[in-house]
């Protein structure tokens, strides 16, 4: 039995995350039943918590893909996923890509992308949908 690539750049891509808010006390609670939500964050100030959590979808790649400026990472998301993201989910979603080669992790909240609803409001569901991530938006930088 041979383990795909992908599940080993998928647990580093975690690793990686954890890292990142592990460094300032938060917690990263991983979510068996993925259904479009790979964990959930508490926020801790001063090691009690604040009460606030979010969501996040992880996405990890050996191979992330880049504008040509570096500006963004192009990262692809079915049609539905994105939905999920944008419009169903309740809570606070962050959509994290963790470049496992670099070992950047960036960020983006897709439920604030007011253009990204839009985009979805023309797409069927068998189609995919291209979010920008900036890497401006860089951990834990921008913690």
């Amino acid at each position: 039995m041979r383990r795909p690539p992908q599940h080993v750049t998928d647990d580093r891509g975690y690793t990686q995350v954890r890292a990142v808010f592990d460094t300032v006390g938060w917690t990263v609670n991983r979510i068996d039943h993925d259904y479009g939500i790979d964990c959930e964050i508490e926020v801790f100030l001063n090691g009690r918590s604040t009460g606030i959590t979010f969501k996040v979808q992880l996405k990890s790649s050996e191979n992330s893909a880049y504008s040509a400026d570096r500006a963004f990472v192009s990262q692809p998301l079915a049609v539905p996923q994105a939905r999920y993201l944008t419009e169903e989910l309740r809570v606070p979603v962050l959509l994290l890509h963790a470049d496992v080669a670099a070992k950047g992790t960036y960020w983006v909240a897709p439920q604030l992308d007011s253009e990204l609803g839009k985009r979805l409001a023309a797409l069927d569901d068998a189609s995919e949908i291209t979010i920008r991530v900036p890497t401006t938006n860089g951990l834990p930088e921008t913690l």
